[in-house]
């Protein structure tokens, strides 16, 4: 799609969301996951507008230094911890998180990933259908989660457990999950149409949160969205903002019943 046939969808689709605009000015965050392994594209997703958080894969070629990056540009950075899904395990990659270890192991795995991504403010699932329903597993990183700088936990999702939120509750640890996937198509004008989705669950909630990934096709796309933003009358947030507005009350938050695929990966 060339770049001006796209920037008119952004327009026409802007105009149409933004009729259902609110008094208040809603929230949307993005994280782009999965950063780490291709040096290009992730150094090509850190040049998109406004605060951007980007959750780092870890004990990978780039992690360290896509982390320090990133932060140098004023960006938000996660750590996006790799677990132990229901199968195709094989796609884990190192620093991966299971059912089977020891408490020791666990807690020295996920240590070891949060060094290789220096200054995470939080953390997000790769993968993880089986660990983030397996009760001792959520107590474990909860439990790990207590630590200098209180990371929060986003739920990326990939199975329909409440689980996560459930127990880090009980460890005062702040949680919430993302609300739409914006590249399971990775398509520009079925991206534009996930990032309509997002701002309408915003305008009706008071928040929305999105997870991408470092595909060209995406960084194409959202960099035009994000530079027309007002188009949309939302306000794009770093990640660490939106969990605090969720977790305090500064928005009546309800889980909203998204249509999109829950498991993009598991």
């Amino acid at each position: 799609m060339t770049r001006s046939l796209l920037m008119g969808l952004i327009i026409i689709s802007g105009l149409f969301v933004n009729s259902y605009a609110t008094t208040s000015e809603p929230v949307i965050a993005i994280i782009i996951d999965d950063i780490g392994w291709r040096q290009k594209d992730d150094l090509l997703a850190l040049q998109l507008p406004g605060p951007v958080t980007y959750s780092i894969l870890p004990q990978t070629p780039n992690s360290t230094r896509i982390s320090r990056m990133a932060q140098k540009k004023g960006k938000e950075v996660m750590l996006h911890v790799p677990m132990e899904a229901t199968h195709d395990n094989r796609l884990l990659g190192p620093g991966a998180l299971t059912t089977k270890m020891s408490d020791k192991e666990f807690f020295d795995i996920l240590e070891g990933d949060f060094n290789s991504v220096p200054g995470a403010v939080g953390i997000n699932n790769h993968m993880g259908s089986l660990l983030t329903t397996d009760e001792l597993s959520m107590h474990r990183l909860m439990n790990a989660l207590q630590r200098p700088g209180t990371p929060f936990f986003i739920n990326s999702k990939t199975t329909d457990t409440k689980l996560p939120q459930e127990i880090a509750k009980l460890y005062g640890i702040s949680c919430t999950q993302r609300d739409v996937f914006l590249d399971h198509d990775n398509e520009s004008g079925q991206i534009i149409n996930q990032f309509k989705k997002l701002v309408q669950i915003a305008k009706e909630k008071g928040s929305a949160l999105a997870i991408a990934h470092p595909h060209p096709e995406t960084i194409k796309t959202l960099d035009l969205l994000l530079s027309n933003l007002d188009y949309y009358g939302v306000k794009l947030v770093p990640v660490s903002q939106l969990v605090k507005l969720r977790n305090r009350g500064g928005f009546q938050w309800r889980e909203f019943s998204s249509h999109s695929l829950t498991a993009v990966k598991n």
